[in-house]
Order: structure tokens, then C-alpha cells, then sequence
């Protein structure tokens, strides 16, 4: 029998680059699950090539480089159908077009938004977004990580309840469940290690983290990890020398048993995000049991409930992040409450395995 074929627009990079971020992590579980399925990916790197981005001219030279190569994939393999990852900015605009184009051969898409910007960005500027938002419209069907990116799809692009799809986020791996399963202490052995992963960037709150960590540290034996790179990471330097902050450590980048072992050294898990779409990162601390504080941006107030499943801290008040922390460290037994709370709400609803089978299942039946 032969296999359908989808053309997938994700982070596929080559493997002699490194690429990190939440849609480059979910494109490598999805591309490792459909090997051996009846599915077979016709894929299409859309990776950044640089952070920051390189200028408009380069990046619209990629873009046309993918469209043509879209096209070609079209008229060569029949494909059944499109499946499109993409976030705000110029992206966004780029799957529209691959939207049309996929329509004039009457080939069904489906797009997959991620990152918590993009609703802002067609929401926010009505007259001057109103193309983006015809454009993402025309899709043939919606998936969908949680309840705001719904009601997104349903208020913002008119799609019907039909064909919208929720399909939560799939980065809860066996090896990481499966750590967190045997994790049984919640001591502190000496220093309190407090962990971010990602992204530094402005817009992920740092700032207001290590404002909050600055007070904590005067009351408790604390460090903080910075794993990840980024455009705001010279302005943190320079905010730490200046405020003398001890004990804030930058790692760059972490994957595979690098990141689990970071994970797993932590003692609480912080992400002082102003915007998400729902935080892989997040998920992956949870799988392993790792007492998280978040502010509640994107879907995660579809999935997690605070004090008991995490602690939700409002966006921008490095004063709650204090007092989050100040919380979790002195109440052991809410550390355990909620680290285990949600690792088993982790393992029902976004494990690697429940989650990429829930989109198979669709794919499988609409293409």
C-alpha cells in the first residue's frame, strides 16, 4: 500500500547546524515518530537561519527559494495535503502564500501556528493585517495547541469548530517520564538551583527574573541557570555587573542528555515569559518533576491549574516571581504537591507518544 504524502514546513535543518527553539524540538520528535508510518513527509526546511534574523532582502530570498521548491514538490509528488508550522512576522506571511498556492491545486492544508506573538499580530493591527488574516483563513483546517489558539482560529479566521483540532504540544519524552516517574526526593542538597531554558530574549522576562532572584538571594543559598542564547544576553551581563548579582550563571544552549541533565539538577523550574503559545520547556521540566513557576501566558491556563499544578506569577512583577520562589522554597510539601500533580497531567496529555499519534490519527483520516 502506498503511503500518503504530506509536505511538512517545520525546522528541518541539516544536521551539521545547530538549531535550537521549541518548534526545531518538536519538528525532530515529529519527523523521528512518522518514519515508519503510513505517512510519508515531504519535508521543507523553514529554519532561521540566524538570531537575530538576518535583513528582510535575505530572508525574502529564502522565502522564495522555499515557495519554488514548494511548488516543485506539489507538481513532482501529489501530495495529499500541506502541513505548516510558522509563527509571527514574515512567516506567517509566507505560509499564507503557500496557503493559495496549495488551494490552486486543491490540496488541503492544515496550519499549525506556534508561538504566543502571532495573535497579537493579526489581532492587534486590524487594517494593517487584514491580508494575513484572509490569508491564514483560507486553510482548510486548524490545529490547535489549547483553548486561546481556538478561540484565535474561530474569532480571528472564522474557522468552524468542524475543522479546528486540538492537538497539545508533544515534548514529554519517554526518557524524561521516565526519570520523573523515579524521582522520589524533593530535598535541597546545599545550593537551591533555580533553572530557566530558552530563549534570552527581552520579551521572556529575564529581567524580571533575575530582579526577583536578586532579592531571594539576599535571604537564601541560591543560584540561577540561564540555559540558552540570545539578543538580550549582553543587557543581562551588563545588569548583573552593574546591581552586583551573584551566583547567575549562563550555559549557553543545551540538547539531548546535556538538557535532561540540567533538568534534572534542578530544584525549581521559573519562566518569566510576557507572551507564549504553550511552552515546550515547560512541559519537559514538568516531565521531569521539576517544581515549575510560570506566568500564565498562551494556552497553559487550558491544562494547569496554580498552587496546584505549578504556580502562576502575573507577567512583569518580579515582586510575585520573589514570592513564588520564597513559597516553593519553604513548603516542601507544595513542591511535591505540584511536581507530581503535574508530571502525571504531562504524561496523559502531552507525552511524545499520545500526542504525535493524536495528530497521525488526523492526518491520516483528512489527507
Amino acid at each position: 500500500m502506498d503511503k500518503k504524502k504530506v509536505i511538512v514546513v517545520c525546522a528541518f535543518p541539516k544536521s551539521n547546524r545547530k538549531i535550537y527553539g521549541g518548534i526545531a524540538t518538536s519538528c525532530k520528535l515529529l519527523e523521528s515518530f512518522f518514519a515508519d508510518k503510513e505517512i510519508e513527509f515531504l519535508k521543507i526546511d523553514s529554519t532561521q537561519r540566524s538570531n537575530p534574523a538576518p535583513n528582510i532582502a535575505i530572508r525574502a530570498i529564502f522565502s522564495i527559494k522555499r515557495i519554488i521548491f514548494f511548488i516543485y514538490l506539489i507538481l513532482l509528488k501529489n501530495p495529499s495535503s500541506i502541513l505548516l508550522f510558522f509563527s509571527s512576522g514574515p512567516s506567517s506571511f509566507e505560509k499564507g502564500l503557500m496557503i493559495l498556492i496549495a488551494k490552486i491545486f486543491k490540496k488541503k492544508t492544515f496550519i499549525f501556528p506556534r508561538g504566543g506573538r502571532l495573535i497579537g499580530y493579526v489581532d492587534s493591527f486590524n487594517k494593517r493585517f487584514n491580508l494575513l488574516r484572509w490569508l491564514l483563513s483560507k486553510s482548510d483546517y486548524f490545529l490547535a495547541q489549547g483553548n486561546e489558539w481556538r478561540n484565535f482560529a474561530k474569532d480571528s479566521l472564522n474557522f468552524s469548530e468542524d475543522n479546528i483540532f486540538t492537538v497539545p504540544n508533544w515534548t514529554a519524552t519517554e526518557e524524561m517520564l521516565s526519570l520523573g516517574l523515579i524521582k522520589d526526593s524533593f530535598d535541597f542538597n546545599g545550593q537551591i538551583n533555580i533553572l530557566y531554558m530558552g530563549w534570552i530574549e527581552k520579551e521572556k522576562g529575564l529581567l524580571d527574573l533575575i530582579t526577583a532572584f536578586k532579592k531571594i538571594s539576599s535571604e537564601y543559598n541560591v543560584k540561577l541557570s540561564l540555559v540558552g542564547d540570545g539578543s538580550y544576553k549582553a543587557s543581562l551581563h551588563e545588569y548583573i555587573k552593574r546591581e552586583k548579582i551573584n551566583n547567575v550563571f549562563f550555559h549557553g544552549w543545551a540538547e539531548n542528555e546535556k538538557k535532561i541533565t540540567f533538568l534534572n539538577e534542578a530544584d525549581i523550574f521559573v519562566l518569566p515569559s510576557w507572551v507564549e503559545g504553550l511552552p515546550n520547556v515547560l512541559i519537559e521540566a514538568m516531565a521531569m518533576k521539576v517544581p515549575c513557576i510560570s506566568t500564565p501566558v498562551g494556552n497553559l491556563n487550558s491544562y494547569f491549574e496554580s498552587m496546584k499544578d505549578l504556580v502562576f506569577v502575573d507577567v512583569k512583577d518580579p515582586n510575585a516571581i520573589e514570592d513564588a520562589l520564597a513559597t516553593l522554597i519553604n513548603n516542601i510539601d507544595l513542591r511535591v504537591k505540584i511536581a507530581n500533580s503535574s508530571y502525571f497531567k504531562v504524561e496523559k496529555i502531552f507525552s511524545t507518544k499520545r500526542g504525535l499519534n493524536n495528530l497521525y490519527r488526523i492526518l491520516l483520516k483528512l489527507s
